[in-house]
């Protein structure tokens, strides 16, 4: 596939105004995974003709791979902050609104009511 590449720089050297082969280019660079190169090559595609659709998809397409593949990559802080807020809640001893937090065996998170809660109109809420 990198000896398509090096036809489409080629063809773009001899012809840089031709939005159908800077399309092609960030198709095959995106076949290769190279998705910030790949967005590069769309943008430029639509640059030059702003309603060239299938550059539009193919930049959405690359766009949405790319987070993934970053989404993917990225250690999720979650667990870790809901970790620290069941310890933090079961050290205090205090529940707000209410509920408190319960660690089921698998270490997941459930809400159970401690008692109803009562606005200020004197009405009661589960």
């Amino acid at each position: 596939m990198g000896e398509a590449i090096k036809a489409y720089d080629e063809t773009i050297r001899l012809n840089p105004n031709d939005a159908e082969v800077w399309n092609n280019k960030g198709v095959a660079l995106g076949e290769q995974g190279k998705y910030d190169k790949a967005i590069e090559a769309y943008d430029e595609a639509v640059r030059l003709n702003p309603n060239y659709t299938d550059a539009w998809y193919g930049k959405s397409v690359a766009i949405k791979r790319l987070a993934a593949l970053q989404k993917l990559k990225m250690p999720s802080p979650r667990p870790r902050s809901w970790v620290q807020a069941d310890q933090a809640s079961i050290a205090n001893k205090r529940h707000r609104g209410g509920y408190k937090l319960v660690l089921s065996p698998l270490g997941s998170r459930e809400a159970s009511p401690s008692k109803p809660r009562s606005s200020k109109r004197g009405r009661e809420f589960p």
